[in-house]
């Protein structure tokens, strides 16, 4: 039992260490970069599912209704339940979560999964997240990159509604009709998914 702690820790470690000069945030290895983008390949494809794909849409159009004042409310009130009530629920129990779900139980690795539509609010995801409203959050930002869209990853972190040590890939969702960017996937992946894939 001792050994496995150790070489988890000594994994950890390996994947923390890498380059921090001068106040540079720290930067993975190449072997766990490489890891990475292999898994972001694997997200893709979510990009191109039609259930998903008009859930987003439909949450887009009715986002466009609501003031900011309203997300705000709703992001306090969603921050505030517990578990899967009555507010949570219909972003658990629906064809887009269930998209999301049939991929974490066909692709190792993924804790937590998780879409958001173009103002941050979310759409589905397969576990209750910490709030409601993500564009408020620099990783969201970042992958939104004000419409342009940008995929990235973040650095390893116990994730809080996933209950894991985990690095979490961003990938923006752009409409195959319209061309625009309408949305964020954000997937989080378990390290020993990604000490499994070097």
């Amino acid at each position: 039992m001792h050994n496995k702690v150790g070489i988890y820790c000594l994994f950890v470690f390996q994947l923390l260490i890498v380059t921090v000069v001068f106040g540079e945030s720290k930067k993975l290895s190449a072997e766990v970069e490489a890891a990475l983008d292999k898994k972001q390949e694997v997200v893709s494809v979510l990009l191109a599912n039609t259930i998903l794909l008009e859930a987003i849409r439909e949450s887009n159009a009715i986002s466009k209704k609501l003031t900011q004042v309203e997300i705000e409310k709703k992001d306090t009130a969603w921050k505030e339940s517990n578990g899967a009530g009555a507010l949570v629920k219909p972003y658990l129990n629906s064809p887009c979560a269930d998209v999301l779900v049939s991929f974490q139980d066909e692709t190792e690795g993924f804790v937590e999964i998780f879409v958001t539509d173009e103002r941050g609010l979310n759409v589905c995801q397969t576990n209750k997240t910490s709030d409601f409203y993500q564009a408020d959050e620099d990783w969201w930002a970042s992958t939104f990159a004000s419409g342009l869209g940008q995929v990235g990853h973040g650095e390893l972190e116990y994730d809080e509604s996933a209950k894991s040590e985990s690095i979490a890939l961003y990938q923006p969702v752009l409409d195959p009709t319209s061309r625009k960017l309408i949305g964020v996937i954000k997937a989080v992946l378990d390290v020993t998914s990604i000490k499994n894939s070097i």
